[in-house]
This record gives C-alpha cells, structure tokens and sequence, in this order.
C-alpha cells in the first residue's frame, strides 16, 4: 500500500548561511546575567520581543497556573515575576548548538507544524513550507539548574509545549500564533495582465497569484508569525518515569513511588489542577513496577501503558461522570484509571518497548526486545484484546538494533517501525514493505545517509504522503515522499482493478492492462502514465486525501482539504475550479466514483452531507452540478454496481440503493430502497469495502425496487469478508445470516528475480546480475529462483538454438557457477526438462563425471544420485559402475536409507533379470541368493519384483504392477 520513492530531502537548523531564523535565548525563569549591561548595547531586539510578547499577553493561553502537589513542586519563577526580557534574551557572543542531535521529534494533531529537541535548545517547524518559525537556546544557568533536555511533550493543539529535563523538571512554552500575519511574504507591484486561474491548466505562472509563485504544495497560507515564551518550570521530586500529554491534561509517570499523577492545564471548577493514584493502589497493575511509555489515541479514547516488567495494559481514564454512571458502592471516586493486560511476556525477549493504537482498524502494535511487532485486536473496552498477527523483520537483533519506535500511516493502512540500526515498514495485516537493513554501511557512511542507518524518532507528515525521520546521532530531518495506492482512500472495484498510485505531486497510473500481449510489448508505450496534479490546486489543498480512476482507465479524480480535480488520460487535461470560493465551499468527506464520464462525490457543505454529480465534459463550477442528492448522516463510502446502481453507506449504519436515470439531457438520482444493518455491523466506520450479488432471476426481469430484499451483501469489515444473506422469518421480516468467507486478507506473491536477472545477462551486465543476486542469496527460495531462470532459458535456446555469441545459457551458468547451490540447481533443472534439452545443457558445462565428483565431495549425496542417472541416460555408466557402488557404500555408511532405497529400485528397473543389482551389491560386499526371502536385504531396501518394475522410471517403481512398460524412459529414469 505505502511505498518510498525518490531521495528524501534534508532539513536542519545549520547551513552555511547564517540562521534567519526567530532565535532567544530562555533563562526559564532564572535572572538574566545580561541585565546589567550599559544601555548602549544593542536592545533593539529586546525590545521588540518585550513588545512583541505584551501583545501576545492580551491573547487568552490556557497554560496551567503553578501546581502545588507532594510530588510536584513548582519552581518560584511564573510570568508575574520580572519581565518579559529576564526569561527570553539573545544569544550574546554565544556558540549557538545548532549542529547537536536531534533527541526527539513531535508534530501536532494538525501537522501543521513539528518540533524538535536537542540537548541545550528547542526547535519549532512549519510543516508546509518546511521553514523554522522559532528556535529556543536554554542558557547555561537554565541547562544547569533544571538538566539537559530529555524529551519533548506537545500537547495535540501545539498551544503549548513541554520539555522534560534529566533533573526530573518539565518546563512549559506556550505558542501564539498570528492567523493574519504571515513572514517572507514576496510583493509584485505589477501583474494586471496575469490571469487568475485557469480552468485546464496544469499550474503554470497564469494559475496563481503573484505572490504565490515562491509557494510549493500545501504553501498557499505562506510562513506564520509565530511568539514563543516561557510559561513555568515544574519540579517532580519523585522522578519521571514517562509523561503523557493530552486535550485537558499533563499525564506524569513518577519513579518513587511509582505512581501517575493528571496535572490539568487548567483548574477545574472546583479550583483543582492535580489528581493522583499510587500504582500500587491500582488492583489491575501488578506491584511493585513502573510506568515506562505511555501513549494515547484520541478516537478510540484509549491509551496503552508499558509497565518495567514488559507487560502492556490498555488503559481509559475515569472521569467524574463516567464515575456517577455507574454503582456507588462499586466505583471509587479517587480511582482515575481502568485498565486490562493484554500482553504478557512469556520470556524475556517478548518485554514490550513501544507500543502504538491503530484507531482505523482497532488493532494496538507492540514492539518487543526480540524485533518481532506483535499486533492485538481491540474488540472492546472489557480487555477483549486477543492476537490478531505478528510482523518480523528480515534481520537478526543483533543486526536491526532495539526498536526505537512505532508509527501508523493517519490512514491506518502502513505501519512504520524504527530500530537502532534501520527501518522497516508493514502492511497493516503484515505483508512486508520496504526495509534499510540491506544498505551498504560504508555508502551510508559517504554519504552522510543516516536516515538509512537508524532511526531516532518518525512521524507521518501530509495524511501520510510524506514521514519525517530522525538520527539520535545527527541534526538533521529527512522527509522521505511515499507513494500510496489509491484504494487506501477509496475501496473500489475500480481502483482494485487499476492500479493507481498518488504522491504528494503526481498521480501515475499503470496502463498494462490495456495491452492485449505484455510479452509483445514494444519499447514505445510506457505502462506507467505519470500526470502532475495542478500547482494552483496543490497550493491550499494539499495533501490529496482522495484518488478514484473510472472503470475503463479514462478518467481520474482527486480531493484534497477542500473542492476536488478531475483528469482526462487520453486528453491530458485537468479541470478545477475557476472560482476558488467554489473550491473551498464543501470538502470530500467518504468517498468519489465514476460512472461513465459522471463523477459522484459525497461531499459535506454548509454542515450538510450530499452527493454531488458532476460531468467531465463541463467545466467545474457551482452553477454545473448535474444533481445533488441531500443525505441525513456522513457517507462511508460509495460504490457503482450493476449495469446503473449505486451503492451509498452512512455513519447510520444504512445501505441506499440508487439508479442513475437520465431526465432531459442531463442525469439524476433516484433512491429505490434502503437496508439499515443495526446490530449486523456493529462500527460503520471500520467498513472498508461493499458490494452486493444479485441472483440472476432478479437481473433478468426482477423489479429493481426488490433489489434490497434479495440481493446478498458482501462487507469488507477490516479483514474479514463478510457475507450477508437475506431470508425472511416466521413473520414475514427481513433477516440476514451471517457468514465469514475469509478471515485474512489473502495475498500472492510473483517471483520477479529470474526476469531481471536475464535482464541484466542478455545485456551483457553480468557483474550487476551477481550482485543483484547477492541482496538475495539469504532467502529460502533463492535456489529455486536460479532454477526457474535456467529452465526458462533452457527451454528458448533448446528451440530457437541461438549463435554461441548470443546464447544466454552460458551466461546464465556462469551467474550460477558463483553460488554454492549450483550442482543442486542443475539437477533440479534436469528433472523438469527432458532428456533431449540435456545435452545443449552439458555443452556448456564440465563433464557429468566431474560434476559427481565434486558432488560426492561435498558430502551432497542426493545431487550426485541425480548425476548418476544423468551419466545412465547420457550412455557414459556401465551396467554396475564404479560410481553407483561408491554412492551406494557412501550412503550405507551414512545410514542414508532412503538413497539406497532409490539406488536399488534404479538398478532393478535397469535389468529385470536383476543381475545389475546383484553385481552392485557385490560390490559393496553383500550377496545376495536369487531363494532370499523378503525378510532380506531386498525387503529393507523395498525393491519390488522384477516384473512390476521393468522399464519403469524411479518416480514410478512404488506405483500398482499394472503399470508396465516396454522399454525404459529416459524422461521417466530423470525422476530420481
């Protein structure tokens, strides 16, 4: 579903220029050393902060008062203490850390912007344009007194920021940012004659405004003004452990006594602002532990602690009201937390590191000490959380390195896991991704590519077209561009069928299925169609959330933020919205279609939900919606089906059946019936996919209206496809049954290396063909590839008998010759050929006889049995050679009784009259009496009688003695 593409770029607060950037130096709340200097100095700077922050005084910040508890004791320094100036001054003839490491990486719930954190200083980001708004330097009396930075909390609106010290101190910054202003703004004092937008354009210099043309996608708003201040230190007495925080609250982990305490930003009404419960108080937790991680995930309203013995608990936080819903006598009202242990190590290399909720699928990931990420399924709040699967990485731990941490894609559909030493990313239900253990250290180490190497902190940018990365040994961000499928944002038949791929820019489109031959494919036609999604289009509403392309491959549509676009493959032409008031007048919300050239969208406007049809041969605008289609809740999705239906499911939990019907000219919607599935589907939101299976009376002269009584349901409810048949009950109601029909997502896998290596063989690239094949000599199957690519060579050359200068095959057994699999390949290969191809083989090769020697010698006795009848069927053995009594006293040594088994139905199918045999086994000092009972040597060996095995190969001798024949097959004989 995710791919990386392209080269990430690089971000970092040093550069060869000077910074630019909005750069203080905070005391936090310490006195200034700078106070005392003579007036002359340059102040000007002060001043304007002095300003600047008294007019961001007046705003209204809902950052906490000092909170006074017995663990946590504020530190005497709050903004009614000194000015402005004492806290926040510039760095004065001071060496500025620009190039220390990053420690942590934070990003808001918005991604509007991230923060980063290093030892001495703090860094905030605007996430598009990726441009620093505002830098903070701790001075060396701050890095002193409270420690050096340790972590960074961003409470989700980014109103306020909190580091977390190595003394055990968390310092609180509040942010106000000017909605209004904006910095580097570019003016043009000219450009009457610039054309607004156009409507098909591509976004060239006419698409924007002037002073918009510096701005890439997602820039439109330009770079915000942006005060940072310093708001409280706060002292923990009991050590930090972890710390959360959220909406409405600081969550604080402490070390002794172990213990969670909720510092609100806020006072309640009753004047409080801390609550706390002891561990040891909790029944569910086991004793005598510590917190260590903790996350929170907002839609499921649910969080996950990890606890010191690498136990993980899903944990909710009780409320008062929560608190009141249930029985008195049963609820403690000083109790703060519920919670339920779902994963329990069974050994020590299963303790839990990180973890992470996936609120699109329920599911809650699990990063243990052994590399392994082990996924459970949240069925409910009651500790109903069972294992759902387990991702592995292709390495060892002692090659990846402890995981650093985990991250969903916003969509749920890719998971992204850091180690010490790389990365590595997963499907959601597992099917391995991309991975960077298999880079070459010292080209990382060249290129300074440390994003390669390691991975300090991750966080997905831009609904998940980018993820930005860190190194806890460098200072800079990579932001690496992923490339999505389309269905991530629309399940549909269409989409399904053709494969689309959006980036944060492009939409490419594979157009193979088109072809009628892929073999005859010529080198003019490319498979990929790549088009830019319009600049004016990307400017405000980047990220595109949405991609759909039309059943016959014609058409595509895409949504961002606000309005949508729609493309015409054989034409190149976009079509947006001329008016941007237009644009931003609705957003996409559920999903789009196509029927014919019809797009239907379901779109909310004016808090009103609707379906909206719109034609690509008119232009985008208000005044030409072809129909819309008012509807009481959010859509789900939408689907066509059938020759005209459309399928619409809502947040309600009901199914609306509509036809497309033509009405003068033009084309409207009309709703035939409705299902409602209360009590079936238990989330609307988790549906992913749906379509529905009509019996074929009902598409031959049914009446459409019934199409909701007797058409069969099929959802796709995370991954499980769950079938629904209709039937009625005793009193004449609709019911459904329901079934499972697949419990997994089932996938499939194509072996692609034998193409590529040929590739890189018949352009004579045979030095890159072995290195190729090296990146993959660790997997299981890697022989059986090599097999698959001389076979397929074989059987060309066997026919077409190429010249030795454009022969393949010789080039093909030099790449193998380099591997230790190599005799093992060419036996495998001979036994799926005929008798007849054996000999262009061995034209190329040492003579079979060396072949067995070198066979024998590495103790492989079964590849040099496969040599042996190779040498039999080549006409270069006798009767009882010397090479069968060697094997066969090698394997009777070895107590390889199966291979003297195969040596022994060999030699009796040879000579019925089982004189072949008997000279063998003479050789290998046994003799045998022609009167020997089956309790003998011939019983242990199971060679049958002569007459049931006369001419019959060795993959045959166990078969019925009514297969005879009346010579020996030489294809057959193959088939040791």
């Amino acid at each position: 579903m995710y791919w990386p593409i392209g080269t990430p770029r690089i971000f970092a607060t040093s550069s060869r220029s000077g910074p630019a950037f909005n750069l203080v130096v905070s005391q936090d709340g310490l006195p200034n050393p700078f106070d005392n200097r003579p007036t002359d100095e340059p102040s000007s700077y002060l001043n304007a902060q002095s300003q600047h922050s008294q007019q961001h005084d007046d705003i209204e910040l809902t950052t906490p008062l000092t909170p006074v508890t017995p663990a946590i004791q504020s530190v005497d320094h709050d903004d009614a203490h000194g000015s402005e100036t004492a806290r926040l001054s510039p760095r004065l003839n001071v060496n500025i850390p620009l190039k220390d490491p990053v420690l942590a990486l934070r990003i808001s719930r918005p991604g509007h912007l991230f923060a980063v954190i290093t030892s001495t200083s703090m860094t905030i980001w605007q996430a598009k344009p990726t441009v620093i708004l505002a830098v903070v330097v701790r001075s060396e009396s701050s890095l002193s007194t409270y420690g050096e930075n340790v972590d960074l909390l961003l409470r989700p609106d980014s109103a306020i920021f909190v580091v977390r010290t190595s003394l055990g101190y968390l310092i609180t910054y509040s942010l106000a940012m000017d909605s209004e202003a904006q910095v580097y703004k570019p003016y043009f004092p000219s450009y009457a004659n610039i054309q607004r937008r156009r409507q098909n354009h591509h976004g060239g210099p006419g698409s924007t405004a002037p002073d918009q043309y510096l701005w890439g996608p997602g820039e439109g708003q330009g770079v915000r003004d942006v005060s940072v201040r310093f708001r409280m230190v706060i002292k923990v007495d009991a050590g930090i452990e972890s710390a959360l925080a959220l909406d409405d609250e600081l969550v604080v982990a402490t070390r002794k006594p172990a213990a969670v305490q909720c510092i609100r930003w806020t006072p309640d009404q009753g004047g409080s602002q801390t609550k706390t419960e002891i561990l040891g108080r909790m029944g569910w937790l086991d004793k005598k532990i510590t917190v260590v991680e903790m996350t929170h995930d907002r839609p499921m309203n649910l969080s996950t602690w990890i606890t010191s013995d690498g136990k993980v608990y899903a944990v909710q936080r009780l409320h008062p009201r929560d608190q009141s819903q249930g029985n008195s006598h049963t609820v403690d009202p000083k109790k703060l937390f519920k919670g339920h242990c779902f994963h329990t190590p069974s050994q020590p290399e299963e303790a839990a590191k990180r973890a992470v909720i996936n609120a699109r699928f329920s599911l809650v990931a699990v990063g243990c000490a052994d590399g392994c990420i082990r996924v459970y399924s949240a069925r409910d709040y009651a500790g109903n959380i069972p294992p759902s699967h387990t991702h592995t990485i292709p390495v060892s731990t002692s090659v990846s390195g402890s995981i650093t941490t985990l991250s969903y894609s916003p969509d749920g559909y890719c998971l992204f896991a850091g180690f010490e030493n790389g990365w590595a990313t997963w499907s959601v239900y597992g099917k391995p991704g991309s991975h960077s253990f298999g880079a070459h250290e010292a080209i990382i180490d060249a290129n300074g590519e440390k994003w390669i190497a390691g991975v300090g902190d991750a966080v997905w940018l831009g609904s998940g077209s980018e993820i930005l990365i860190t190194h806890r040994q460098h200072e800079a961000i990579w932001a690496l561009e992923m490339a999505r499928s389309a269905v991530v944002g629309n399940y549909n038949a269409a989409n399904l069928m053709r494969t689309v791929l959006q980036t944060s820019t492009n939409v490419m489109i594979y157009r193979g299925y088109d072809l009628p031959d892929l073999a005859g494919i010529s080198a003019e036609p490319h498979l990929w169609h790549t088009t830019k999604i319009p600049s004016a289009y990307l400017l405000h509403q980047w990220p595109i959330r949405h991609t759909v392309v039309s059943p016959d491959g014609r058409y595509v549509a895409v949504a961002g933020r606000r309005g949508l676009a729609h493309y015409s493959v054989n034409s190149g032409r976009w079509k947006t919205f001329a008016n941007e008031a237009m644009e931003n007048e609705f957003q996409v919300r559920g999903s789009m279609c196509w029927y014919q050239h019809i797009l239907v969208a379901a779109v909310e406007a004016n808090k009103a939900h609707e379906l909206r049809l719109y034609s690509r041969e008119t232009g985008l605008d208000s005044s030409q919606v072809l129909h819309t289609q008012p509807l009481p809740a959010p859509v789900v999705l939408v689907t066509t089906t059938g020759e005209d239906s459309l399928l619409v499911y809502t947040y309600e939990n009901l199914l609306y059946h509509f036809i497309f019907a033509p009405t003068d000219g033009s084309i409207r919607l009309v709703q035939l019936g409705q299902i409602a599935f209360h009590g079936i589907v238990r989330s609307p939101a988790r549906v992913r996919g749906l379509s529905w299976i009509l019996p074929d009376s009902q598409l031959v002269d049914g009446d459409p209206s019934q199409d909701v009584a007797v058409a069969s349901v099929l959802f796709l409810v995370d991954a499980k496809l769950v079938l629904l048949q209709p039937s009625f009950n005793s009193e004449g109601n609709l019911k459904y049954d329901m079934k499972v029909i697949a419990q997994n997502v089932e996938f499939h896998t194509h072996l692609f290396l034998p193409d590529i290596l040929r590739f890189f063989l018949t352009e004579g690239r045979t030095v890159d063909a072995v290195k190729l094949s090296e990146q993959y000599q660790k997997l299981e199957y890697f022989a059986h590839a090599l097999e698959v690519l001389l076979h397929k060579v074989l059987d060309d050359e066997v026919d077409s008998g190429p010249s030795p200068e454009e022969a393949i095959l010789p080039r093909v057994l030099s790449l193998l010759s380099s591997f230790k699999q190599y005799l093992d390949i060419v036996v495998q290969c001979t036994r799926k050929t005929e008798a007849r191809q054996w000999r262009t083989l061995f034209a190329y090769l040492p003579p079979v006889q060396e072949l067995f020697e070198e066979s024998l010698q590495r103790g492989s006795l079964k590849t040099a049995g496969g040599y042996l009848i190779i040498l039999h069927t080549l006409d270069e053995l006798g009767s009882a050679s010397e090479q069968t009594v060697r094997l066969l006293s090698r394997a009777m040594k070895e107590g390889d009784w199966d291979l003297c088994k195969e040596l022994a139905r060999f030699l009796a199918a040879m000579d019925e009259t089982g004189d072949t045999l008997r000279e063998a086994m003479e050789g290998v000092n046994i003799t045998l009496r022609s009167n020997e009972d089956r309790s003998g040597i011939m019983s242990r060996l199971d060679v049958p009688n002569s007459r049931g095995v006369n001419g019959l190969g060795l993959k045959y001798a166990e078969q019925s003695d009514e297969m005879e024949s009346e010579g020996q097959s030489t294809s057959d004989a193959a088939s040791f």
